[in-house]
């Protein structure tokens, strides 16, 4: 595992920015994975990916998209902080109740 570790960072050292980037993808594909097959249990046939997204960052630059993304990133956590502020967010549907009540219990 430390060689795995030590190859890593010498990647984050070479080449920052791609390493980031895939690391990026790589982790929330996989918590997608882990989220979908291990707490839905929906099975591959069930499986859901995010296409509309997907399709739509193509539209961006490569050389565009890490700025891009944080700029959305900060204001979608700006969005949540004023939302919660203001009393929260109240759930469109059962299913994103039970989807927060996961969140927070693996939260606290």
């Amino acid at each position: 595992m430390a060689r795995v570790f030590h190859a890593y960072v010498g990647l984050l050292q070479r080449h920052t920015l791609a390493t980031q980037m895939v690391t990026g993808g790589v982790t929330s594909g996989l918590g997608d994975v882990i989220y979908q097959q291990g707490i839905e249990k929906r099975g591959w046939s069930n499986h859901e990916t995010p296409n509309v997204f997907a399709s739509q960052i193509r539209l961006i630059p490569v050389y565009a998209r890490p700025p891009f993304l944080n700029l959305f990133a900060i204001g979608w956590s700006t969005f949540l902080a004023s939302a919660n502020k203001a009393g929260g967010i109240a759930p469109i549907s059962h299913k994103l109740e039970e989807e927060l009540e996961i969140a927070l219990e693996v939260m606290e």
